[in-house]
């Protein structure tokens, strides 16, 4: 005697499959956007311990405008183009002869007036790669320890707050 299949008893049922598929998809959603959310924050410079305890001067350097920060506090500094192109020709013999912006000439000479504790921490893009030598020779003949980190020409520059007080 042949019995008769029950349909009920034959079906797979899936539905736990798909919710377990489900929920690893979403974590792997969330640590893709994770990381790449991580990927578009602004650059940071990030300081290695020299073993004295300097404070930088921080100064974000580009054609056409150069940004100083120190102390929490930001002062942005247009150049001309006067300005930027006789940077070009300056080299340490002559670099005390140059005609600085005057709130970059106030930055440096502020550094200058305590070299022991403090120096300039050159953020470089691309497009300040050239002036940036003729700032080297300025620093140079002011006696100004320099350090410079080259970034990219749209990436935004800061220091982290741990690294500004410095380290023994």
């Amino acid at each position: 005697m042949s019995r008769k299949r029950n349909a009920e008893t034959d079906h797979f049922d899936l539905l736990p499959f798909v919710a377990i598929l489900m929920s690893t998809l979403g974590c792997l959603l969330f640590i893709t956007l994770s990381i790449a959310s991580l990927n578009l924050t602004v650059p940071t410079v990030r300081l290695a311990p020299t073993g004295e305890s300097k404070t930088p001067l921080l100064i974000d350097w580009r054609k056409g405008v150069s940004t100083v920060s120190h102390n929490n506090v930001r002062t942005v500094i247009p150049w001309n183009d006067a300005q930027w192109s006789e940077l070009d020709n300056i080299t340490v013999s002559n670099a005390g002869k140059v005609e600085l912006p005057s709130k970059l000439n106030a930055a440096l000479n502020n550094i200058s007036s305590d070299p022991q504790h403090n120096y300039a921490l050159f953020a470089v893009h691309p497009s300040g790669f050239a002036a940036f030598s003729a700032m080297h020779a300025i620093c140079q003949q002011r006696n100004i320890d320099v350090g410079y980190y080259p970034v990219g020409e749209k990436d935004k520059v800061k220091l982290e707050e741990a690294s500004i007080k410095g380290t023994k």
